[in-house]
């Protein structure tokens, strides 16, 4: 079983990290930049997240729509070691992203999210945004769900 989840880290992230930019970089490094960034350029760093992971979705995934666009990030923050979870509750989609990386980080990821969400998803997002995490609440198209709890 250790063997498999290795191979499809590797099939699923590893075997792209390089070809599109990513490294490893240290947690406490990236809080302290979020930290000290204001709002304005929390903004900025998300809207050049969202240019990088357009791009990284065309390579990674052969498509560029929103299960596909979900599929990589829910794979980036498995690698990463962030915390993140999906439930319907009530007929919505209830996605859970948990960092402790502070209030700028979880600023950062409501960002993001926002801007993926108003270019593929007609229904607008509710966000409950604490220091350590990020809550989405939103109804997706059942297509969409399927693909996220294949994953």
């Amino acid at each position: 079983m250790l063997i498999n989840q290795i191979m499809r880290k590797f099939t699923d992230f590893d075997r792209y990290q390089h070809r599109v930019g990513v490294i490893p970089f240290p947690k406490e490094v990236l809080t302290s930049i979020l930290e000290t960034a204001n709002e304005e350029q929390v903004k900025i760093f998300a809207q050049q997240a969202f240019r990088f992971l357009i791009e990284a979705v065309i390579l990674t995934q052969k498509q560029q729509d929103l299960a596909a666009i979900l599929r990589l990030l829910k794979e980036y923050v498995k690698v990463s070691g962030i915390a993140s979870d999906h439930i319907i509750k009530d007929g919505k989609d209830v996605m859970v992203v948990q960092h402790d990386m502070g209030v700028r980080c979880s600023l950062f990821t409501k960002e993001l999210l926002s801007m993926i969400f108003e270019k593929f998803v007609i229904s607008r997002p509710d966000f409950e945004v604490t220091d350590s995490s990020v809550i989405v609440t939103l109804e997706l198209p059942e297509k969409i769900r399927a693909h996220l709890n294949a994953t």
